[in-house]
């Protein structure tokens, strides 16, 4: 139960808890494995190690796998490729529960998200930072969204510069949908109400996220059937935009707790629960361990109605300097410019409120490129097209 997976070394890891019981003493649980190639060939299953804590996540960076976990604290375990532990954090130890750890890095800094009972009336998304040592950054935590009633088992992605939490909300209160936010890298909330992905009839639970290199792909486990819950998705643009959603398994019975990583060539690796009458007319009556590869490729222009604020860009077409023009009630926008296949090809640049910069582009490829621009509360998109 409960899969996690991850990619490093040009092979997906994918990891689960095996509870067992003991002869005195409470039922506790193992943490197994197998390596997975993009071809989808499986590897046999070994094991990770004993574990206390409740949930875990599973990362790799750096030539490091990244365990985080809980009891009541959120902590975190950096664990080498031999499955040694090189560090243990505290990631954060607020007054009341703090549960269900994710983390996810962006290649500088992490981002550690949970479900946080500091409020004493209902569980809140909060997140925190770590450098790139696994030192916490943020003590108090970084408030992601407290709307009315619960938001549990968050998950959270990254596109090498930005996080993307999702999250199950009961702000509703009849059933469970899904919502997201986008983080900065600097900590700041971009969508502070969140952005609803989902909120078909029946309770949709159980959020999982993951960078393609193009999209953000949430996918969740959805009852919107009334029978047996099934494995639903959405794809979701960068700036926060639901591009599409789409079913992902429906076979008989029950299906829990996807888990989703990206691979090479913008290749998905989705792992869930489901429950097993039979494999190849053997019976099993079982719950086992499913897996879907998946490619999700291009990039959308998204039709934006220019409202204040907006942006100017001019001349379009461009060669080699392209001049950008603020307008509006702007908040230190930032900039960034995608290529034709969702490639961050300019760093981002913070803009004072309605100044104009000139950007030198002149060893960029021709072809047609994607400005993006967003503060806190806006975003816009404009295509442009460079010539040589």
């Amino acid at each position: 139960m409960y899969p996690a997976v991850t990619f490093g070394k040009g092979k997906y890891l994918v990891a689960w808890k095996y509870y067992y019981p003991q002869f005195h003493g409470p039922v506790t649980y193992n943490i197994s494995g197998s390596s997975v190639t993009p071809a989808g060939s499986v590897s046999s299953r070994y094991l990770l190690g004993h574990w206390p804590q409740v949930f875990h996540d599973l990362s790799y960076c750096n030539s490091r796998y990244i365990l985080v976990s809980n009891s009541s604290d959120i902590i975190g375990d950096i664990i080498d490729t031999n499955f040694n532990i090189l560090n243990t954090v505290i990631i954060s130890n607020a007054s009341e529960n703090q549960s269900y750890a994710k983390l996810t890095g962006n290649g500088n800094n992490y981002l550690a998200v949970w479900q946080d009972g500091r409020s004493g009336t209902s569980y809140d998304i909060y997140g925190c930072r770590l450098d790139s040592l696994g030192v916490p950054v943020d003590s108090q935590g970084i408030l992601i969204n407290a709307a009315v009633n619960d938001q549990l088992n968050p998950e959270i992605a990254c596109n090498n510069m930005d996080y993307f939490a999702v999250w199950q909300d009961l702000r509703g209160g009849s059933s469970y949908d899904i919502y997201a936010a986008r983080v900065a890298a600097n900590g700041i909330v971009l969508d502070t109400l969140g952005v609803c992905v989902c909120a078909a009839p029946g309770n949709q639970i159980d959020p999982a996220v993951c960078f393609d290199g193009v999209n953000y792909i949430v996918v969740w486990s959805d009852y919107r059937n009334g029978d047996n819950y099934d494995i639903y998705g959405a794809k979701i643009s960068p700036a926060g935009v639901i591009l599409d959603t789409f079913l992902i398994s429906d076979q008989p019975g029950d299906q829990f707790i996807p888990a989703i990583c990206a691979g090479d060539s913008h290749q998905v690796f989705i792992a869930y629960a489901g429950w097993t009458d039979s494999i190849g007319h053997r019976p099993v009556k079982d719950w086992r361990v499913w897996g879907v590869l998946e490619t999700y490729t291009g990039i959308e222009e998204v039709q934006v109605v220019e409202v204040t604020p907006c942006f100017e860009v001019s001349p379009n077409p461009f060669r080699g300097m392209l001049s950008i023009r603020t307008e509006g009630l702007w908040n230190n926008p930032i900039i960034k410019i995608y290529d034709i296949a969702g490639r961050l090809v300019i760093s981002p640049i913070v803009k004072e409120m309605n100044e104009l910069s000139k950007i030198e582009v002149d060893n960029l490829p021709e072809g047609v490129y994607f400005i993006h621009i967003q503060d806190p509360g806006h975003t816009q998109i404009k295509k442009v097209i460079h010539l040589k």
